[in-house]
């Protein structure tokens, strides 16, 4: 057996040449896929741009949000130069109107931008889109606003408003139609011993609708009017009514009488009451029985620079005498 073997022994020549044979025919094959048109790959694509074009002024687009995968086929020179974002799936819907479509996605709305020889699309997923093309409505909206936290001691709130007073939103009839008012986010006053003013701002997740927007958001303006807090006091000690007189003796009722003030809080707290003095005048021709309304006299510091403050306190408030008018008798 072994004798059998060795007579069919191949020669080592014939071997390498076989070899040497298998070599070349792959080399042919390999180059032939390289440089030919064989050489072809796919490759697929994700989140690919959904663009809609054409969408009527007057309508609102709303859809699902998709995830579009696109294949494409061509030589793997060319494919390496692609990427998702060379790649777009185009809808046009200028012809459309209001209402819920269901659009089927073929290979023709896939647009490969750039210049290439072998591509071509194979697939496109998913193969139908959702959209919804709605009635777009614009209408003014009332602007509500609210504070957080209180003015400083002595101080309050006394005005908040917004400049325009509405809103202008715009977006689909059905999310718009049925809003009345708009709710902005709180003002921050705490602390505060003057006006405060600034741009209104809402939480849109809460208060505009998802597919609506505010067309004059950045001229809507709040102004709140802080204001130190005024009182009226009535100072509890009477008064003795002083009768400046030309001719005669006159007496007058009621001989006494309360002063009564009105001002800023920390104004009326500084006020002396001591400084006050109500008196009439009573000319001839003043006869009994007649009324005479009370003037006020301020006795103010010798000293200047107290005397102008003084008068700066007075010129503050408000004087009344109670009652505001005596008779003579």
């Amino acid at each position: 057996m072994d004798k059998d073997r060795a007579g069919r022994k191949i020669p080592r020549n014939t071997l390498r040449l076989a070899s040497l044979f298998m070599a070349l025919l792959m080399w042919v094959n390999l180059s032939g896929r390289l440089e030919g048109e064989d050489n072809r790959v796919v490759r697929i694509f994700s989140n690919v741009a959904l663009v809609q074009q054409g969408v009527p002024e007057n309508m609102k687009l709303s859809s699902e949000i998709y995830q579009i995968s696109v294949s494409l086929s061509g030589r793997e020179s060319e494919m390496r130069e692609i990427s998702a974002n060379d790649i777009d799936v185009r809808l046009d819907l200028s012809e459309y109107v209001s209402g819920t479509y269901n659009i089927p996605l073929s290979l023709n709305n896939v647009t490969v931008r750039g210049q290439f020889e072998s591509i071509s699309v194979e697939e496109i997923q998913p193969r139908i889109v959702r959209l919804t093309l709605e009635r777009k409505l614009k209408k003014n909206v009332r602007v509500v606003l609210s504070t957080r936290g209180h003015p400083d001691l002595d101080y309050e709130l006394v005005a908040l408003e917004v400049t325009p007073r509405d809103a202008i939103i715009e977006g689909p009839e059905s999310q718009v139609a049925e809003l009345s008012i708009l709710v902005a986010e709180p003002i921050d006053i705490d602390g505060s011993k003057a006006d405060i003013s600034g741009r209104v701002r809402f939480d849109f997740d809460k208060q505009i609708p998802h597919d609506a927007s505010v067309l004059n958001l950045n001229e809507l303006v709040y102004t709140a009017t802080i204001r130190e807090i005024v009182e009226t006091r009535t100072i509890p000690e009477r008064y003795q009514v002083e009768i400046k007189a030309g001719d005669g003796k006159f007496k007058v009722k009621p001989g006494k009488v309360k002063a009564k003030i009105t001002g800023p809080v920390s104004r009326l707290s500084l006020i002396n009451q001591a400084w006050l003095k109500p008196f009439i005048v009573v000319g001839s021709e003043v006869k009994k029985g007649d009324s005479l309304v009370l003037q006020t006299e301020l006795l103010l510091p010798e000293d200047e620079s107290e005397r102008d403050q003084v008068s700066a306190l007075i010129a503050a408030i408000q004087l009344e005498w109670e009652p505001a008018e005596v008779v003579i008798e």
